[in-house]
Formats: C-alpha cells, structure tokens, sequence
C-alpha cells in the first residue's frame, strides 16, 4: 500500500491502536454488512448537505466518550464540499479535512449544521510538497500550521480535548478525498521532528 493511501486509511480503520494487515477499514465492514451501519448527515452551506458513510463511537483516553463520522468522496464531489473551507488553498494540494464540533451527538443521529462546527483539520501539502497539518480555529480565527510524518488519530484526538477543551458531546468529522493518488512527490518529516505527535503523546 502506497504511502499517501495509508495516511488517510488511518483514520477509518478498526479499533487497532496499529494498522495491521488484519485489521481492515472500517468503511469495508460497514459496506459488507459485519457491523451495523450508523450514520446522519452534515450541512456543508444553505444548498448543501451530506449523508455520512457511518458515524461510530470513539473513545480519548479510555474516559472520555466522542463521535468520530466518516465520508469518502471522488474528487470532484470532495472539492465541490469543502470548497467554502478551502478558499485560501490551491484545491489540488488539499486530500482530506476534518470538521471539529460540538453539542450535537451525531452517533444518535443529530445533524450538523455549519453554526456546531468549531475548527478544521486541513491535512494538504505545502509549497516543498511535505504534507502539512493545518488547525483552523473558527471561533477565535487562530491558524496553525505544522508538517507531520503522519495522519494519527491520537493528533486529532489532541485538538479536541486539549486545544480546543470540547466537552459537549464533541464530535469529529472526516471528509476525503479517495481518488488521492501517491506518485512519490510528497514528503513526510520524521516522527522525531513531529511536533503534534509530541504534543499529543506528552501526557
């Protein structure tokens, strides 16, 4: 498996802490029926709206409870959702974003509207092509950017509970494109060079 293809699979893959050859995506259990498909639906803008591929139950840290959603697109539909998101970026660099919310318990079926969600994680690639991790908080407008040496879950995780401090019914929601293609142009940092992974391993 490609090396780009991989970073994105980490975050729809089983409940493994590691990815192994045995623990498959997610997104084919719910697609062959061997788990039970939960799912609502996200509104993007006043003319758009979309069903998620499943909605399932996370955990952070073995205490706390938060939604994580998932939705897979072909690359034209993906830009064509995120693209009120994205206005500062070139579209071809952007390969997933995630949408940071709260008050709403989506793994129950609450819809989201744009008002509950909090901030973004815009996983794109920069101008020397290393894949960069962008935090955009909409409430407050702060904007940080790092490269990563890969998409983990526990980094999200971070973002949630300890830069943003959700705790009303926190949810997480991915949007990816999956016609993203690896041909060898991007670079990822080491993981010793990886400062949200310090962050979010350092407690």
């Amino acid at each position: 498996m490609n090396k780009l293809l991989t970073l994105f699979l980490l975050l729809a893959i089983c409940g493994c802490k590691k990815q192994t050859s045995a623990c498959r995506p997610y997104l084919d259990a719910v697609k062959d029926g061997s788990i039970p498909r939960k799912t609502t639906r996200i509104k993007f803008n006043d003319s758009l709206s979309r069903e998620l591929d499943y909605v399932r139950d996370q955990m952070y840290k073995e205490k706390t409870f938060y939604c994580f959603g998932y939705l897979e697109l072909d690359r034209a539909a993906f830009l064509k959702t995120v693209k009120n998101y994205i206005k500062s970026y070139d579209p071809a660099t952007v390969y997933s974003v995630d949408f940071i919310g709260k008050g709403k318990n989506i793994c129950s079926g609450d819809t989201i509207a744009p008002a509950d969600i909090q901030a973004l994680l815009i996983y794109h690639t920069d101008k020397e092509s290393y894949l960069t991790l962008d935090y955009i908080n909409l409430v407050t407008g702060i904007k940080e950017s790092n490269r990563i040496s890969n998409a983990y879950a526990s980094v999200s995780m971070y973002h949630i509970f300890e830069k943003i401090k959700i705790r009303d019914k926190p949810f997480l929601v991915t949007v990816k494109d999956k016609d993203i293609k690896d041909d060898g142009s991007v670079h990822l940092i080491k993981r010793k060079d990886d400062v949200l992974y310090k962050q979010a391993h350092s407690k």
